[in-house]
């Protein structure tokens, strides 16, 4: 492969910061390990989303979602949800320095909810789109023992093609970022020269960013409208109150 293509990887997958400004949300793992590696050949891999310790079908599992920045946070907090992760591999991985570092070809990561809810005046069915990060390229794994992490971002030379969300409205130009920690790795990454990395399953959580903040797609009352609102129930009780004293005066 392209050797300053795996530079940029190394370097990028050394440093756990992001260029990226604006957490858009979470997501942790339930008990027990939630992504499984496979090396499907001597040049190729795939991870898949699956509670298995083989296979590579991605599967939806569980996952704990939490919308990421104070703006949206209150509004929108943290679901009960699903998550879906297919990520493939065509390169040989390399260790520098002790790190073990292995490209990624493609991916995506997509997250839905469990259930129906309503946020502000908006209804959602289960299912909804949290947020999916649909397609990307580049990007990478890295690290040693049973410890590693996956990072996309464009520094990286990541390029996120599609992300959507039912419930965020992104700006046009957005640039996006994907940083996930592999945990309790089943096998020390390791690695046979000029392959990818060996097969392991893991328990994944992390973080995802945006370069801005995007807009809510929910219809959510302004201060002056949940103002008015307790105004107008206050008026309502006072009225209530009142007719009751004046019926029980009459009787």
């Amino acid at each position: 492969m392209n050797i300053i293509r795996l530079l940029t990887s190394a370097l990028l997958l050394a440093s756990a910061s992001s260029a990226s400004a604006v957490t858009l949300a979470s997501f942790s793992p339930d008990p027990g390990t939630n992504v499984h590696y496979t090396r499907t050949s001597t040049s190729t891999g795939r991870m898949v989303s699956t509670n298995a310790t083989s296979g590579t079908t991605p599967l939806w599992v569980s996952t704990q979602f939490t919308f990421g920045n104070s703006t949206f946070a209150s509004i929108l907090g943290t679901f009960a949800a699903e998550m879906l992760v297919d990520m493939s591999i065509n390169d040989p991985a390399q260790e520098f320095f002790g790190t073990i570092v292995q490209p990624l070809q493609a991916g995506e990561i997509k997250f839905r909810t469990l259930s129906d809810l309503t946020v502000g005046q908006t209804f959602y069915a289960a299912g909804a789109n949290l947020l999916s990060f649909d397609y990307f390229t580049g990007g990478g794994i890295s690290g040693s023992g049973n410890t590693a992490s996956l990072i996309a971002n464009p520094g990286g030379g990541a390029n996120f093609t599609t992300v959507t969300s039912d419930f965020l409205n992104f700006a046009a130009g957005s640039e996006f970022d994907l940083n996930m920690s592999l945990l309790n790795l089943t096998s020390a990454l390791g690695f046979t020269a000029n392959q990818p990395i060996n097969s392991f399953s893991a328990r994944a959580g992390g973080i995802l960013s945006s370069d801005s903040l995007p807009g809510l797609t929910a219809v959510v009352p302004e201060p002056q409208s949940w103002a008015m609102f307790i105004i107008g129930f206050g008026i309502v009780g006072a009225v209530s109150r009142r007719h009751r004293r004046t019926t029980t005066v009459a009787s």
